[in-house]
C-alpha cells in the first residue's frame, strides 16, 4: 500500500476543481433526501445549488433493508405524510431509484456541478451497481484517501 505524507494530500482534484491548501473553498450543497423521493424537488435542488455558486451537490442514498431491522421496517408508518402503511414502505417512498439518480447526475453535470452521493450501510456488492448512477462512496470511505 502507497504510503502518503501531509504534503501529498495537500491537495486533490475533484471533477475540475483542485480542493485543500491554497485553494479557494469547495461548497458542497448538501441535498441528502430532502428531496422526500421527489425527482422534480430534486432537480430544482440541483438547479439552485448552481444558482448559488455550488461546486457540488450532495444526495444520499439508502439501500433501506441494510440500514432498518425487518423489525423496525414493519412498524407502524407514523409520520404526517402517509407513504405507506408501514415505516419501511415509509422509508422506500422516500427514496430515488438508480434511473433517478443517473438522470440528476446529467442534470447536475449540465449545470456545472459535480455530482455526489453517499449510501451508509450499502454493502460491497452493492456498490458496484451503485457506481453505475454517479460518483458514489460509503459513508466511511472519506478519509480513504487512495480511493478519493
Amino acid at each position: 500500500m502507497e504510503s502518503f505524507t501531509h504534503s501529498a494530500l495537500s491537495r486533490i482534484k475533484i471533477g475540475n476543481r483542485f480542493v485543500g491548501e491554497g485553494e479557494p473553498t469547495y461548497f458542497i450543497a448538501e441535498i441528502g433526501n430532502n428531496h422526500n423521493g421527489d425527482y422534480y424537488l430534486a432537480k430544482r435542488t440541483i438547479e439552485e445549488a448552481a444558482r448559488a455558486g455550488a461546486d457540488a451537490v450532495k444526495f444520499q442514498k439508502r439501500f433501506i433493508d441494510e440500514v432498518f431491522t425487518r423489525e423496525m421496517q414493519s412498524r407502524p408508518q407514523t409520520k404526517d405524510q402517509v407513504l405507506g402503511e408501514t415505516y419501511g414502505e415509509y422509508r422506500r417512498a422516500l427514496e430515488l431509484n438508480q434511473d433517478e439518480f443517473a438522470g440528476l447526475k446529467k442534470i447536475a453535470e449540465g449545470v456545472g456541478l459535480t455530482f455526489f452521493a453517499i449510501y451508509p450501510g450499502a454493502t460491497a456488492g452493492k456498490v458496484g451497481t451503485a457506481v453505475l448512477f454517479g460518483s458514489l462512496f460509503g459513508f466511511y470511505s472519506i478519509r480513504n484517501y487512495i480511493f478519493l
